[in-house]
């Protein structure tokens, strides 16, 4: 049950879209675009994905990925990426953050390429909002069903320990009454030994 419940976890995960997080972008410049992304929160650690989608009609290595975070939500990788090479076609740049309790602001996320002399930028950002749980709101119906499956699967978990407790103090209790039944067989055998002893001396005497 547990097995089956984590797969089924994994695959819900794979399924899963990201969610747009894009409310306006900034520069009028075409040799690339960038949109922003959030994908689905971790019901137990609240971590999040957010990924900039860059479509791009240039090859440069000169190329930054600025992230500007509002105050209370934490990045948990690199934030800013100053080695960011561009190809044509898509391109992507992922950022993992964690909220710390209740937010409501703007995440920013600012591509800058530098051609000869000029700087092309393209800059995306949208709101994110979270409870003082660090949960974001609204809640999808998609997070609510990993919530679903993450409390079968600790129930599951709960179940199965429940389950073996009972195997293991059999386990043990078998054990000691077979070390006290060797105990006893082994303390017979030297008190018949010892009436032999007297036995042979009353005898010799």
């Amino acid at each position: 049950m547990k097995i089956l419940v984590r797969y089924i976890v994994i695959i819900f995960l794979l399924i899963l879209p990201y969610t747009p997080l894009t409310f306006a972008q900034e520069g009028s410049q075409t040799l690339f675009t960038t949109q922003l992304y959030r994908g689905l929160q971790d019901p137990r650690t609240k971590t999040f994905t957010l990924t900039a989608e860059i479509e791009s009609s240039i090859d440069s290595d000169r190329v930054s990925v600025i992230w500007q975070l509002p105050e209370g939500l934490r990045a948990e990788s690199v934030r800013e990426d100053n080695d960011f090479i561009l190809r044509p076609g898509t391109n992507t740049a992922t950022l993992d953050v964690t909220p710390r309790g209740q937010l409501n602001g703007n995440v920013q996320v600012s591509v800058q390429s530098f051609e000869s002399t000029k700087r092309y930028t393209s800059t995306q950002f949208g709101n994110i909002r979270t409870d003082s749980d660090g949960t974001i709101l609204p809640q999808t119906d998609e997070y609510k069903a990993l919530s679903t499956l993450n409390s079968l699967q600790t129930i599951s978990s709960i179940c199965f320990i429940i389950s073996i407790i009972p195997l293991v103090l059999i386990s043990l209790l078998r054990r000691f009454i077979a070390s006290r039944q060797k105990t006893q067989v082994i303390s017979s055998s030297q008190t018949d030994s010892k009436i032999l002893e007297e036995l042979s001396k009353i005898r010799k005497s």
